[in-house]
């Protein structure tokens, strides 16, 4: 937590752990060559959204501002840009529906009371 209380900071480092981690797979992923999508996927949605979804019945609430999802947001694209090995301009929203994956911030919200 921050001197504020109010959680930033943890989502924020949080965030940055977990994108530590998907670089560092992203390092084993090529266009021709590297894990297969589904692999990817399974990484992510084992090993890489536990980090940040962990504990977050406490924090919650702070996933519903605007910089949280901004956050939240970032490290999901990777991810989903990652598995589907789009293009860069492809739409977030669009890519998280061909992937059947909720984003991190509805996730996090609904964990909440």
């Amino acid at each position: 937590m921050d001197s504020k209380l109010n959680w930033q900071f943890h989502v924020e480092r949080t965030s940055m752990k977990a994108l530590r981690c998907l670089w560092a797979c992203k390092g084993a992923v090529g266009k021709s060559w590297g894990f297969k999508p589904k692999v990817i996927y399974r990484l992510y949605m084992a090993a890489i959204r536990p980090i940040v979804l962990y504990a977050a019945i406490v924090w919650w609430l702070k996933a519903t501002t605007r910089k949280s999802q901004t956050w939240l947001g970032k490290l999901q694209r990777l991810a989903c840009l990652m598995i589907t090995g789009a293009i860069s301009t492809t739409p977030s929203a669009t890519m998280e529906i061909l992937l059947n994956i909720k984003r991190l911030h509805i996730e996090i919200e609904a964990q909440g009371p």
